[in-house]
């Protein structure tokens, strides 16, 4: 694990590489708690991103690595105006029928799965949300602006 503090004018970042077991989710969610020291960050925005991390580790656990063990990592910056967050493994893609799920309500009348909510609670959550391909797996970027307290 790899954490740097900086000044207030500057970027703080940090990244974590963790098992992806759901006992590993609390580290990443302690190290959004280390990294909002470092400004002033509105406890309503904390708790967001702490529960939109929660939740793309979820996604992680439950999908990236059937039947197998895997890492998950976990890549946040705190910028003057803005949270960045990164979640990825190295496990199974994310499906292209779902990449646009959290993008549209679902429909009346459609019935709910089990699982398959994450996607769409982590957008409510933060300012914007994005799969981005990177080294050849996917990354789930979230984004959040820091508001005044």
């Amino acid at each position: 694990m790899e954490a740097v503090r900086l000044g207030t004018d500057e970027q703080a970042t940090i990244s974590l590489t963790v098992p992806a077991k759901a006992e590993y989710v609390i580290v990443c969610r302690l190290a959004l708690d280390g990294l909002a020291d470092t400004v002033t960050l509105p406890p309503e925005v904390l708790s967001d991103l702490k529960l939109a991390v929660t939740e793309a580790c979820a996604n992680s656990i439950a999908h990236a690595y059937p039947g197998e063990a895997g890492l998950i990592r976990v890549d946040v910056s705190l910028e003057p105006e803005r949270v960045l967050v990164e979640v990825a493994d190295d496990g199974v893609g994310i499906g292209e029928h779902e990449i646009g799920s959290f993008e549209q309500e679902p429909e009346i009348g459609e019935g709910l799965h089990e699982g398959g909510m994450g996607l769409a609670l982590i957008s409510a959550l933060v300012e914007r949300v994005e799969i981005v391909e990177h080294e050849g797996r996917d990354w789930l970027r979230l984004e959040d602006g820091i508001r005044a307290a």
